[in-house]
């Protein structure tokens, strides 16, 4: 069972990302099971996770949040392309995931 620190260093690791490349902090929602599929935006990024926890870590937003992003990141590419690649940049830089896959509390 994930424990409430491993789950409080996973958000403040998303939280911190957004923070330094958005510029923005994040809002973070209540966690919760579900049976239903999780909900999709314009662009996902999966990512597996093994090692001490199991499972996949998802990263989804909408074009507009995206362009957004890349506009603070002073990026001028708003192509597909550069979409695709931010969403996976996000899903595997994102501290949190990091923490995710060795399983590191702070």
């Amino acid at each position: 069972m994930l424990q409430e620190q491993e789950l409080k260093t996973f958000v403040e690791g998303t939280t911190n990302y957004f923070e330094v490349a958005a510029q923005q902090p994040a809002s973070i929602g209540s966690p919760y099971l579900t049976d239903s599929p999780p909900s999709v935006h314009d662009y996902t990024g999966v990512i597996s996770i093994s090692g001490k926890r199991e499972g996949v870590v998802y990263f989804t937003a909408p074009k507009a949040m995206l362009t957004v992003l890349l506009m603070k990141m002073q990026e001028n590419d708003f192509s597909h392309e550069t979409m695709r690649d931010l969403v996976g940049e996000v899903a595997t830089r994102s501290p949190a995931t990091r923490a995710a896959t060795s399983g590191a509390t702070s």
